[in-house]
């Protein structure tokens, strides 16, 4: 199982051209922000990531300027919007990777994890900080390294991916695989499951069996009732699976890089032709409203990132693809659209990556 590949795929596809500029403190000191993503290029080659926080008004502060040999991906806020959880790894030969924290200002730099191997998809919750080490455990530690312990783990060959809380604060859920048996296409186990932060009990809430590798994907709702799967074996076949029954159906258009909005009713995606699009998912088949938010050129695809808080506002990234063959990359913009009044909101260039967006309550 190619786990780097998978896991990383949506950072390559949101990355983002960029020089090397000086780093910057300037704004941003409080109130809603945004992470983006920087990668430098150099020979139309990818050589490194930095970060920066923007806000709404389009200020921003370069918190960690891309270095060549160095990727450091923004991972999410702290639950009070004061400090960022973020991975650091090198181009040494070695794999491995650390978890870093540091406050929004970019001062208090700490590194909470220790030991070798790899950290990625770090998650700030009420609890700690979740997090997947070497693709296949989940952790959580705190924010100051302190209290770090392994919840569980999938087999040696498994894969976990898309870690997100609980609405009540309580559990991490994830969608995990994993090979079952040998030969050369063994069947493979998709699974969804719920572990408790204090306990470590996991409880698995989903359960399919394929009858050869994976080609699929499930996003889990918010409140864990609902996943949409999208196959990618079949031109980004897009369905949608009611947990409790295992019901499938299918949602009357291609579809990827889905994201739920916070009641769990209505899904944001990418469709045909890179564009952006707001569906009714929760209703029954006859009342799934499908809403078109752009209408793109061909260079042009909006990947939808995260919902404010009250449904009203969707923040995706508009990608503008460069060049051709080997000379091509992409350039990445964050754009705020309002639902209610249609405005959008363009903000400085980067990649706005998943759990980034800070909101007030």
């Amino acid at each position: 199982m190619k786990t780097s590949a998978l896991l990383y795929s949506v950072l390559a596809l949101t990355a983002t051209l960029v020089s090397a500029p000086s780093p910057s403190h300037a704004g941003v000191a409080q109130g809603d922000a945004v992470l983006v993503a920087r990668q430098l290029v150099v020979n139309h080659q990818y050589k490194g990531t930095g970060f920066a926080v923007v806000d709404t008004r389009g200020r921003e502060a370069y918190l960690m300027p891309p270095e060549e040999g160095v990727d450091r991906d923004p991972g999410s806020w702290s639950p009070a919007g004061t400090n960022i959880v973020f991975e650091v790894s090198r181009d040494d030969g070695l794999s491995r990777s650390h978890l870093w924290v540091m406050d929004r200002q970019g001062g208090g730099l700490r590194r909470i994890t220790q030991g070798i191997g790899l950290r990625s998809q770090p998650v700030w919750g009420p609890g700690g900080i979740a997090y997947v080490e070497n693709f296949n455990c989940l952790h959580v530690v705190g924010g100051q390294g302190q209290n770090h312990r392994r919840l569980f783990c999938l087999p040696e060959d498994g894969l976990i991916v898309r870690l997100q809380w609980s609405l009540d604060g309580k559990s991490v859920l994830f969608f995990g695989e994993n090979e079952v048996g040998g030969g050369l296409e063994p069947p493979t186990d998709q699974s969804i499951y719920r572990v408790d932060m204090r306990t470590g009990l996991a409880t698995r809430i989903f359960l399919r069996r394929l009858n050869g590798p994976s080609s699929s994907r499930l996003y889990l709702s918010p409140d864990a009732a609902w996943a949409v799967d999208i196959n990618y074996d079949r031109a980004e076949r897009f369905s949608l699976i009611e947990l409790a029954t295992g019901a499938e159906s299918g949602l009357g258009i291609d579809g990827r890089s889905p994201v739920w909005s916070p009641d769990s009713q209505r899904l944001a995606f990418t469709g045909p032709f890179g564009v952006l699009y707001v569906m009714d998912a929760a209703a029954r088949p006859s009342e799934r409203r499908l809403r078109r938010l752009t209408s793109n050129p061909q260079d042009i695809t909006f990947v939808p990132v995260a919902w404010s808080r009250d449904g009203t506002c969707l923040l995706a990234n508009r990608l503008h693809y460069v060049g051709t063959g080997e000379n091509a990359y992409t350039v990445s913009d964050p754009v705020i659209f309002n639902l209610v009044t249609g405005e959008r909101t363009r903000l400085p260039q980067g990649a706005a990556v998943e759990h980034g967006w800070f909101q007030h309550e």
